[in-house]
């Protein structure tokens, strides 16, 4: 057994039990939240949340094709879901972004590296990743410190706040904000505030956490923790439309971080990453991509020899049975210590079984984990 698997159990000695049931979605606005006793893992422990890192995608012209590589013979192969949608991701139609090549940067990045800027730049990239030239819209910088991003099929992008080192320029009025980039002009514009189950609280000056989006409903999806604390959850889940920034469907009562969705043999679902516990969920989504009823755990990141406190940052799947999620701690509090050293895991669909099964545990740089 690994030293990082006995400190795991050491730490969280009920790390292994069966997980708690999660009540299905509800739309009841004065619904009681449920309280939680925090554990002492769970109170310990106090560090910076990771901003998101540097993604490189593309998002100037050609960038369309991204993803879309024999997908056409691969459908061909595909198993057929109980709603007729393939089995696989629905993350594969991010579209171009026209501005990106009207200021110069035709293969240009995104980075929101709180370290590295406020808000979000555009980056041009030499072979070996170092940064050449920078371009930063006047309006990527005016909402503070940004997080999560996602493309729509149209090249729009979706980008929400992340505090860093403290709430000067991330206050929690604007923590719920999800913004949008338009994709012709650039500009950045809020999309939706979205409504809260419970007002902001000193112990947590998070809003939201996790982002997505569903190219076959055209769904933009966010997760929210405001208002919740060491003993009450009031996040939720939401369903937006992406051009108006309606909700759609809403997920109550429940604390997430990382979210992503995926057909399933069983049909589509939404995976979501638990912001308390070291668990990864899942809920059923109809054929408009509203929740449904089926709520179920799916996996523990702690099997992979995680800490107790560390939590799915990011959920991606890629093709018809490949997913990545990347862990970090997350206790709901903000300090000024050095980020945490990133864990990524890598699992594998088991269209029979109906789960996923852990094939691989490694930091960002490339090193194994011995689970």
């Amino acid at each position: 057994m690994s030293k990082r698997k006995q400190k795991t159990q050491q730490r969280n000695p009920e790390s292994a039990a069966e997980p708690k049931k999660i009540a299905a979605p509800t739309t009841a606005s004065k619904r009681k939240a449920k309280v939680y006793k925090p554990t002492n893992a769970m109170a310990l422990r106090t560090r910076m949340i990771g901003v998101a890192v540097l993604i490189v995608v593309l998002i100037g012209g050609g960038s369309v094709l991204v993803n879309h590589t024999n997908t056409q013979n691969d459908q061909k192969n595909m198993t057929m879901t109980s709603m007729a949608y393939v089995v696989g991701t629905t993350q594969n139609c991010a579209g171009s972004s026209p501005f990106a090549s009207a200021v110069g940067f035709p293969r240009g990045v995104l980075d929101t590296r709180a370290n590295f800027v406020k808000g979000l730049a555009l980056r041009e990239l030499d072979a070996s990743g170092n940064i050449l030239r920078t371009y930063q819209h006047p309006s990527w910088s005016q909402a503070g410190y940004l997080g999560s991003f996602q493309r729509d099929a149209a090249g729009n992008i979706f980008v929400i706040p992340t505090p860093y080192i403290n709430i000067l320029d991330n206050p929690p009025k604007k923590a719920n904000i999800v913004y949008r980039i338009d994709r012709n002009t650039g500009e950045m514009v809020p999309l939706a505030n979205l409504p809260v189950l419970a007002p902001a609280t000193p112990e947590n000056v998070y809003g939201l956490l996790g982002l997505t989006y569903d190219c076959e409903t055209r769904s933009l999806y966010v997760s929210s923790v405001f208002g919740s604390t060491f003993t009450n959850v009031a996040g939720c889940i939401f369903q937006l439309d992406p051009n108006t920034g309606e909700v759609r469907s809403s997920f109550e009562y429940v604390d997430a971080f990382g979210i992503g969705v995926f057909n399933s043999v069983s049909g589509k679902r939404l995976y979501f990453g638990l912001a308390r516990t070291p668990d990864v969920y899942s809920v059923s989504l109809d054929a408009s991509g509203k929740f449904g009823k089926d709520v179920r755990p799916e996996f523990s990141i702690a099997e992979a020899g995680g800490s107790f406190d560390e939590r799915a940052k990011s959920i991606t799947f890629q093709g018809s049975n490949q997913l990545i999620v990347k862990i970090m701690p997350f206790d709901f509090n903000l300090t000024a210590t050095n980020q945490a050293k990133q864990i990524v895991l890598s699992y594998g669909y088991d269209s029979q079984a109906d789960k996923w099964l852990l094939q691989a545990a490694q930091t960002l740089n490339g090193t194994s984990i011995n689970s």
